[in-house]
């Protein structure tokens, strides 16, 4: 199938952007990457009236690193942020950039796109969720930012406005003495994740824990966090039985009862992912977690 006709805007600046989006409203879409949204629109599945093109807009291509953290706009592809001289102070997204698709996917699509799409097996909506990442948004309103927490609603859902759009986003410094972690499965390397599990958990330097926010994507409930697991790392730190009554946790709030093969796998990765995140006194001699 084609796509609906629909009027072509290139946007020259951001607030450009967000004088074509305040005249057309729902009836338009931000155009970055595309690898979404073009192969909805040939579906069908949206059929916008007018396209706003976001890609050569050089006001929104940034990727900066400061003391607050690493700022993304939202006309930088993956490869772009992954390519950053300082992205090894961002460990956890660096892991996830590989595994989002093939080459071509990341040399071209955007990683505001993915936040934005907001897709239940996106990696990126993912580790925004739990690096506890902040949306700032734009119209001729003026701008707001809005914690991903906030951001992210229901699968391909989001709070932002019919006349806002993303300016970027900033990922928050990995705290002093915090650990991540990250395990996917896919059948194919390239293929949409069947479950993955995103982690991080901040420890004092006697090795108890002060935070841990945990995020699943795909296996059935897509992109959220779990509570109760966190809830668990947070009382009874990473130790080896801990660890396994926090993956289950996870799981089980993740997928139904019916669903045995998702809250296996959830459970495998999740214990996974928070084996990595073990903190300094749950690891042996070569730096591997005790579990």
């Amino acid at each position: 199938m084609k796509p609906a006709p629909f009027t072509y805007h290139r946007a020259e600046a951001a607030a450009h952007a967000a004088e074509v989006l305040a005249q057309f409203g729902d009836e338009a879409r931000i155009l970055a990457g595309g690898q979404s949204l073009l192969p909805m629109m040939s579906l069908r599945i949206v059929a916008p009236s007018h396209l706003i093109d976001i890609s050569k807009t050089t006001d929104l291509m940034a990727v900066e690193v400061g003391t607050q953290g690493l700022e993304v706009g939202a006309a930088a592809t993956y490869r772009r942020v992954a390519e950053h001289g300082a992205i090894n102070q961002f460990p956890i997204i660096a892991r996830a950039i590989a595994h989002v698709g093939h080459e071509p996917i990341r040399n071209r699509g955007t990683l505001v796109g993915s936040i934005a799409h907001n897709d239940p097996a996106g990696e990126l909506p993912a580790v925004a969720l739990v690096t506890g990442a902040e949306v700032r948004l734009r119209s001729v309103r003026g701008s707001r930012s809005v914690p991903i927490d906030d951001f992210l609603t229901e699968a391909y859902t989001t709070t932002i406005a019919d006349d806002e759009l993303i300016e970027s986003i900033r990922f928050p410094r990995p705290e002093a003495g915090s650990h991540q972690g990250f395990a996917e499965y896919a059948r194919r390397p390239g293929d949409y994740a069947s479950a993955g599990v995103v982690c991080q958990v901040g420890y004092r330097p006697d090795g108890s824990v002060t935070a841990c926010r945990v995020a699943t994507l795909a296996g059935g409930g897509g992109v959220r966090r779990h509570p109760a697991a966190e809830a668990r790392i947070v009382s009874g730190g990473s130790s080896g039985l801990n660890i396994g009554l926090a993956a289950q946790a996870t799981a089980a709030s993740a997928t139904g009862e019916s669903d045995r093969y998702h809250r296996r796998l959830i459970q495998h990765l999740a214990a996974d992912a928070f084996g990595q995140a073990a903190g300094p006194s749950n690891r042996g001699p070569h730096g591997e977690s005790n579990r």
